[in-house]
């Protein structure tokens, strides 16, 4: 079986571009997480924390591509009180089978020395029965999750200094293979063990450091005789200082990796969920370097991780999730939507049926999708829509190829330029790319980001020489 590595975090994303590895990662935070001070995690009264990738504020970038080639007059649109002012056009997360756990039963596993262990149960047992679970779960099919007494594990041996995520897929085998040898509680189809691991135990994907590479879990699952059971590992990285923050993290990664292993809890098999989007949206696969389930989608953004304070009882940091039917509604795909600000973005306009060669990202020959066509040489133009879900000040956009989330400057094949470096809902403004080499793909991807200086959203475009 081919073992897809999707990410989820930013860092994560950046040094693992172009990867085929072994398992679903997840949850990097940024610099300004900070270690654990030992407080059990809900008696910090902690706030949502600072995390995700800071918006870009620096000025658009001179044009470096040929003007237009069109000299008529150009329809820039006006600002419009119809919200959205253009179809929004965004990824719908598809299913590649039936392996959605219905009824998803946590296991929280902790190790000696674990402080927040009380709360890390808590949280495994309150999950289930939150609006924000069946907000962002729900229309997957995923149900409640379950936990209680039965399912808290408290391992009294120590893990190793350093554990490969091969070894930390033996051990889970065995464990939940072996469940009474260990005190764990049987495997069932729908259990996902959940393992926190202490930070005295350095764990390595691929070869790669976890925690030194921004990496902050993962999720997949592995063979315990019979059945195949699902499991999440949440890392507890030392990302700064002192004050708590390690906890806060590690809430924020078990409700992406718990969301993902519920969704898509067999990555690596033929049973498989929620992964990957529809074939019109192969731009997002391409820019999301393959890590496109429904944590991995919302986890680039300023504003995926808060506290809830909606559901009683249950103060924890959360990642906001994907979600298909808010996407094409036109509201901010990672819900529970926030309540701050209107969604914005801009739509790519009149797009043509395209294709790329996709071998080396998810398939093999030719697919097909939506994009623009452009030879070598050639320079083509085309409009974007500004458009918001409510009234809002006029926000910036640039464009740039390949992914502003890669730490990986891309092979600068094109020239590209926007004449219009800001506008409002029901304006345009017109993208103009230059096709100088080709990539194998032949087809590369370009990406409008938006920005109102307090969040920043993104909308990649294909565009292909085939």
């Amino acid at each position: 079986m081919n073992k897809v590595w999707l990410a989820s975090g930013v860092s994560c994303l950046s040094v693992r571009v172009g990867l085929v590895g072994l398992v679903s990662c997840g949850g990097s935070v940024s610099s300004n997480d900070q270690a654990d001070s030992g407080t059990p995690l809900v008696d910090t009264g902690f706030v949502a924390e600072d995390a995700g990738p800071a918006p870009d504020t620096t000025p658009p970038p001179v044009a470096d591509a040929a003007p237009a080639v069109d000299a008529a007059p150009l329809d820039y649109g006006a600002p419009s009180d119809k919200y959205p002012a253009f179809t929004p056009d965004m990824p719908q997360i598809v299913t590649q089978g039936d392996g959605v756990l219905h009824d998803p039963i946590i296991v929280s596993v902790t190790y000696p020395g674990e402080v927040n262990a009380d709360a890390y149960e808590q949280f495994g047992d309150k999950l289930g029965d939150t609006a924000y679970w069946k907000t962002a779960v729900s229309e997957y099919g995923v149900g409640p999750t379950k936990s209680g007494p039965a399912n808290h594990v408290r391992m009294t041996t120590a893990l190793p200094a350093d554990m490969s995520d091969g070894d930390i897929d033996n051990y889970i085998g065995e464990h939940a293979t072996n469940y009474a040898k260990y005190g764990w509680p049987a495997p069932t189809d729908q259990t996902i063990y959940t393992l926190y691991m202490p930070n005295t135990t350095s764990v390595s994907l691929g070869g790669m450091d976890a925690c030194s590479n921004g990496i902050g879990g993962y999720h997949t699952s592995t063979n315990a005789g019979d059945t195949v059971v699902a499991y999440a590992i949440v890392l507890q990285c030392s990302f700064g200082g002192g004050g708590g923050g390690k906890a806060r993290v590690a809430t924020v990664t078990a409700t992406h990796e718990i969301a993902e292993a519920a969704t898509d809890p067999h990555p690596e098999s033929s049973t498989r969920g929620y992964m990957g989007v529809d074939n019109n949206h192969i731009a997002w696969n391409i820019f999301m370097s393959n890590n496109v389930e429904n944590g991995d989608l919302c986890e680039i953004y300023r504003e995926s991780r808060y506290s809830d304070t909606v559901d009683v009882g249950f103060t924890y940091n959360v990642q906001r999730l994907w979600s298909n039917s808010s996407a094409k509604a036109g509201h901010n795909p990672c819900v529970p939507a926030p309540t701050t600000e209107p969604y914005y973005n801009v739509v790519a306009l009149d797009q043509v049926k395209t294709t790329l060669n996709a071998v080396d990202y998810f398939g093999t020959g030719k697919q097909p999708t939506m994009g623009y066509h452009a030879a070598v040489g050639e320079t083509i133009t085309f409009p974007i829509g500004f458009w918001s879900d409510a009234a809002m000040p006029e926000w910036t956009v640039k464009v740039t190829e390949g992914s502003p989330l890669s730490a990986t400057a891309p092979a600068r094949r094109l020239s590209v330029s926007i004449d219009k470096t800001s506008g409002k809902n029901g304006q345009k403004a017109y993208v103009t790319v230059r096709v100088n080499s080709l990539s194998p793909q032949k087809a590369s991807v370009v990406t409008v980001v938006s920005s109102n200086g307090a969040s920043q959203h993104y909308m990649p475009i294909i565009i292909s020489s085939q």
